[in-house]
C-alpha cells in the first residue's frame, strides 16, 4: 500500500516547513521533528505533563519540543517551554500557569534555534 501522509493539511503544511527550515539551517533536529509528524497517527508521541515536568528540570532553558500530543492534568511545578503538535486541553492550561505551550508553527515562526530545543519521545 502507499504511503500517503497526513491528511490533515496544516500538519501537510508544517512538514513542508520544517523539512524546508531543516535544509537552510543544516539541523538534524527539525528534519527528525518533521519526519515524526509524518508519521501515522496512530504512531505519533504521547507525552504526559509528568515525563515533561523532569524533562523541565533537566534542560532548563530550553524548549521542549513534542512532536505529537501532550496530555495529563498534573502540575507542571517550573517554568515549562513546550512547543507540540497538539495540546489537551488541561495540559495546555497547566503549562500556561507557569510558562509557555505553544504550536509547533509558532515555534518556527518565532525563530528558535535547534540548539535551544529538547525533542521529547
Amino acid at each position: 500500500m502507499k504511503r500517503t501522509g497526513p491528511t490533515k493539511k496544516s500538519t501537510r503544511l508544517l512538514h513542508a516547513s520544517l523539512r524546508k527550515a531543516s535544509a537552510k539551517s543544516k539541523s538534524n533536529a527539525l528534519r527528525v521533528i518533521a519526519e515524526e509528524i509524518f508519521a501515522p497517527r496512530r504512531k505519533r508521541v504521547t507525552v504526559g505533563m509528568w515525563k515533561l515536568a523532569r524533562m523541565g528540570k533537566k534542560h532548563r532553558g530550553k524548549w521542549l519540543v513534542v512532536p505529537g500530543k501532550v496530555i495529563g492534568n498534573e502540575a507542571a511545578g517550573e517554568r515549562l517551554l513546550v512547543a507540540a503538535l497538539e495540546f489537551s486541553a488541561g495540559a495546555r492550561r497547566q503549562i500556561a500557569r507557569t510558562g509557555k505551550a505553544i504550536a509547533l508553527e509558532e515555534l518556527l515562526r518565532e525563530g528558535v534555534k535547534p540548539g535551544e530545543m529538547v525533542i521529547v519521545k
